[in-house]
């Protein structure tokens, strides 16, 4: 059993100015190690790592600190002082974060810097963040109340939430806390909530080491903010869908709710909206079960509808990011849960289980996405609620202002068509021709960068988006369009009312 980290403030305080003083930062890390072991280690393989840095260890702290918390290998007692002067290889025993053994030290969790950069030109932060060791650095499957670090699920979400300045944010299923210590730049108030007393106990240990004011609260979903309502929510929630046979056999906390089929997501999508003031915004990632002769949206339409009848109007947009059939969603999670050495007949009991289970309930494939979700501000609720599913499998993750340029055209405002349109720099055109031909078969616009969407338009409105630089009005381009090609300017402007919308949410055009 792993004791929890102590939260000494005067300890952890001593531990910040060592970390701090030792210049232990990811540049420095990454001056250490090199491009190609850097990389490596993102791909969790840490031989290089350790070819590299084995006769160098003990010549700094940043290798001393390196080798001991990211590579996890034992430091002698000795190197461990000299790294951490203030706080002692004595301290950091006591905070839990290693274990002494005979001459050496042997880290107890996963310690690493962190670099933040809040917005595209905001500030940076060096942040210090603590979490359970991997299966890659244990070389053990992960326990049950493992608390995961940051992987690539947070990173995504931390790309995707909205920075605007808020009052008050929640981050719903903490974790190790690194989505409330992102909130903690923007937000006024933050609280960081979860059903498991180890993760708020390391979000509470990493709000302390980095200085931010966080309320950690334990329980489950929003029961501990039954009274609180917030203008930003963000989470990554423990979403994995688990058949209970396996479940009873061991249940892993970071990743399983305790819900059955895909009804924590549910959950969360019915209760979130309501928990936020007129204008809030309610962002997470998510996974829905798609079965058999049903629409893919199917489930995410029908919690939202919910959600409806609890908070009143809102605009939402969901993008499924991926769509994996029932054997490939169990090998992803059999592979987290199992590790890379289990037993062949345990591993084949799991995938049988989890197989007969989906087929059980009819599920054909799992899609995996994200949701921003905006509770329509007070006096705005007749502009209606939209929901739009887009399946969006190549291009970047949008940004933050990405996900408002999406909730913000969900529809075209009333009086479109008397305002002027700004074309992004990275949108090109493709036309396609049966040889010989003058007019092409078909025309499509792409984006270079942003999401990397592309759109097949009419030859109208790929004109239009052809001349937007800002200055003249739609229905100016329209009455033109109309002239140049003989089409009716209304026949033009429907056109662009079906097609716009997609663009401008896209971010390939935007309201000039």
């Amino acid at each position: 059993m792993i004791e929890p980290l102590l939260i000494e403030e005067d300890l952890i305080e001593a531990l910040r100015e060592d970390l701090s003083c030792a210049q232990w930062t990811v540049e420095s890390i990454e001056e250490t190690l090199g491009q190609s072991a850097m990389e490596a280690l993102s791909r969790e393989q840490r031989i290089p790592a350790l070819v590299r840095l084995e006769p160098l260890h003990q010549q700094t702290a940043v290798n001393a600190l390196t080798w001991l918390f990211i590579l996890a290998q034992p430091l002698s007692i000795d190197a461990l002082d000299q790294a951490l002067p203030r706080t002692g290889s004595i301290g950091a025993e006591k905070l839990g974060l290693v274990r002494l053994d005979g001459d050496v030290a042997r880290a107890a969790v996963d310690l690493r810097p962190h670099q933040a950069q809040i917005g595209e030109e905001g500030t940076a932060y060096n942040w210090w963040i603590a979490s359970d060791l991997s299966e890659t650095q244990t070389g053990r499957p992960l326990t049950p109340g493992h608390v995961l670090g940051i992987g690539s699920a947070t990173l995504s979400l931390l790309r995707m939430t909205v920075r605007q300045q808020v009052r008050s944010a929640l981050d719903l299923g903490c974790g190790c806390g690194i989505q409330a210590l992102y909130l903690s730049t923007h937000a006024d108030r933050v609280v960081a909530t979860d059903i498991s007393a180890r993760a708020c106990g390391f979000a509470k240990f990493n709000a302390l080491l980095n200085q931010r004011e966080i309320e950690v609260r334990e329980g489950s979903l929003f029961e501990p903010v039954a009274q609180d309502k917030f203008d930003l929510i963000t989470s990554n929630p423990p979403f994995v869908i688990t058949p209970q046979s396996i479940r009873e056999q061991n249940m892993w906390q970071y990743r399983d709710g305790g819900m059955q089929r895909d009804n924590l997501i549910a959950a969360v999508t019915a209760e979130g909206p309501g928990r936020l003031v007129p204008g809030g915004m309610l962002q997470m990632l998510a996974n829905w079960e798609v079965v058999a002769g049903k629409e893919w949206d199917c489930h995410p339409q029908a919690w939202l509808k919910l959600a409806e009848e609890n908070a009143g109007k809102l605009q939402s947009w969901v993008v499924q990011r991926d769509l994996l059939d029932c054997p490939r969603y169990a090998e992803l999670w059999m592979r987290d849960s199992l590790g890379q050495s289990a037993p062949r007949e345990k591993w084949e009991e799991y995938y049988r289980l989890w197989l007969k289970d989906f087929a059980a309930a009819k599920v054909e494939a799992v899609g995996m996405g994200f949701m921003a979700i905006r509770r329509m501000p007070s006096g705005q609720e007749e502009a209606g609620s939209q929901v739009l599913a887009q399946y969006l499998p190549e291009g970047q993750l949008p940004d933050g202002s990405a996900v408002l340029q999406a909730l913000d055209n969900l529809q075209l405002p009333e009086d479109w068509q008397k305002k002027a349109l700004q074309r992004a720099q990275d949108v090109r055109e493709e036309r396609y021709f049966i040889p010989g031909d003058q007019d092409p078969q078909m025309i499509r616009l792409t984006q270079g960068a942003g999401m990397g969407r592309a759109f097949l338009v009419s030859s109208q409105v790929a004109a239009i988006v052809g001349v937007a630089q800002g200055e003249l009005t739609l229905e100016t381009v329209f009455q033109a369009l109309s002239a140049l090609t003989g089409t009716s300017a209304e026949d033009i402007e429907e056109q662009a009312k079906q097609q716009l919308p997609e663009l401008l949410q896209a971010g390939m055009v935007k309201w000039a």
